[in-house]
């Protein structure tokens, strides 16, 4: 199963978020140390400034990724 990119959204209370999948290979072992074992969560408030989001959500992204991949080496 291809896993979608992540991208920042908007709730209906203004808050932003975004989720990114955990693949399903390290879900067992992300959990275990991570406390997360589907997705990964993202939760900005509403006052954020969109540049200051989207420079939090690739901070976010990338230590998510190297969580997964240090999972699984």
């Amino acid at each position: 199963m291809a896993l979608r990119m992540v991208a920042l959204n908007r709730a209906s209370d203004g808050r932003w978020f975004a989720r990114k999948g955990i693949p399903e290979d390290v879900r067992d072992e992300y959990a275990r140390l991570y406390g997360v074992r589907r997705e990964a969560h993202l939760k900005l408030p509403g006052d954020t400034p969109r540049h200051e989001a989207k420079v939090q959500l690739g901070e976010w992204e990338a230590e998510v990724g190297t969580r997964g991949a240090h999972v699984a080496s």
